[in-house]
């Protein structure tokens, strides 16, 4: 298992070998409070080459509903992004048998906050003591009516190269989630497409964009900042 300090709020953290250095800007006040502040935020982030190694195993590991869902996807890639979304929830909450749906199938726990996205190769996961939301994308080639159904006129003006477009297309999705509506039954130009203190619905979210080789993994907390967030690349122990 690697851990990577992708970024310190306001201390350093010896927590892993490898420390990646990304500009991480300032932030902006949506509300007059102070902001809340928790320790460490982990991202948990699988490969799906990962799952693959590990296939068997995981079918007997995750839930019955989990197992029987991934075997009806038709293709690989599906499959394994479903096994890897069942082996990290059952790692880090109480099990998706606790779980209820709200109207936007969004999954909740009891008690406990937490948002799963998955893109091509990998599968991110993050849990909080606030709602929070989650996205990763592979950067690929964007076209002009995509940017125009997304961003709104000034908005546009962000959108200069494909990694622009991801990197807030994922913000957007992470505010969403967090929200706990995601995308749907929502102008997705009405989203704030920022980092830092943004204001969605009369609430304020924490976001922050990473680039992670040819990936953009976006995350969003209700009202707290976080001092450390660390990557964890997640490796499947078999016991």
């Amino acid at each position: 298992m690697k851990c990577f300090i992708l970024y310190v709020f306001c201390k350093q953290l010896i927590f892993a070998s490898i420390i990646m250095n990304l500009h991480t800007g300032g932030f902006s006040s949506c509300i007059a409070n102070n902001s809340k502040h928790m320790d460490k935020l982990v991202i948990h982030l699988l490969s799906l080459e990962e799952v693959r190694k590990h296939e068997s195993f995981l079918l007997a590991y995750v839930s019955p509903q989990r197992k029987d869902k991934s075997l009806e996807y038709r293709f690989e890639e599906n499959r394994y992004q479903s096994l890897g979304a069942g082996y990290l929830l059952k790692k880090y909450t109480k099990g998706e048998d606790t779980f209820s749906y709200n109207k936007y199938h969004k999954p909740e726990g009891e008690e406990e906050y937490f948002n799963i996205a998955h893109s091509y190769n990998y599968v991110a996961f993050i849990k909080a003591d606030v709602p929070c939301g989650i996205d990763i994308e592979k950067i690929k080639e964007t076209k002009e009516k995509l940017i125009k159904y997304a961003f709104a006129g000034q908005d546009q003006k962000l959108i200069k190269t494909n990694d622009d477009f991801f990197k807030y297309w994922t913000l957007k999705e992470a505010i969403g989630k967090a929200h706990g509506n995601g995308l749907i039954d929502e102008s997705i130009q009405d989203v704030p497409a920022k980092e830092g203190r943004v204001q969605y619905k009369n609430k304020c979210y924490f976001t922050k964009a990473f680039k992670l080789d040819d990936y953009y993994l976006s995350i969003a907390l209700e009202d707290k900042l976080p001092e450390d967030i660390i990557l964890q690349e997640e490796s499947i122990v078999e016991d």
